[in-house]
């Protein structure tokens, strides 16, 4: 009795192999697409946060010019004022209104960005924090994080 069992087996290992084969084959495919959609997230996500990093360099850089400007425009009202502060009082004998002026000129030159080496503001190396405004639906710590 235990060999018609032993001939049916053997019949049988032919086909055995080959299901085996074939799933072996399966699981290696998708183990490639996982590879695959995997390499293609991080990609995505990759570009993103360069895009990220890009935008929160912008606006720094739009704070920095419009604070100057600002900074420019006050200084320029300013010494404007003082220009009308002297026309006004052309025969003040009293220090009190030649100390504001020089005073308030010299506050001027100190906020005045024109007067300044440096325009260009320096941008900071960004935390992750800093870029969630700017990554939409990823997350700033990796592509399979969510948060």
């Amino acid at each position: 009795m235990g060999r018609p069992h032993t001939m049916d087996t053997r019949r049988q290992l032919p086909d055995i192999l080959t299901e085996l084969e074939t799933r072996a084959q399966l699981d290696h495919e998708r183990h490639l697409a996982t590879l695959e959609k995997e390499t293609r997230r991080r990609q995505e996500w990759e570009a993103a946060t360069a895009t990220a990093r890009l935008r929160f360099a912008e606006d720094i850089k739009i704070k920095a010019l419009n604070d100057q400007v600002t900074a420019w425009d006050n200084a320029t009202r300013i010494r404007a004022y003082c220009d009308a502060l002297q026309s006004a009082t052309p025969n003040d004998d009293t220090m009190e209104v030649a100390e504001w002026v020089q005073w308030a000129r010299r506050h001027a030159d100190m906020i005045d960005p024109l007067s300044h080496s440096s325009f260009h503001p320096n941008i900071p190396e960004p935390y992750p924090s800093d870029l969630k405004p700017y990554l939409d639906d990823w997350s700033p710590y990796g592509p399979d994080n969510y948060y």
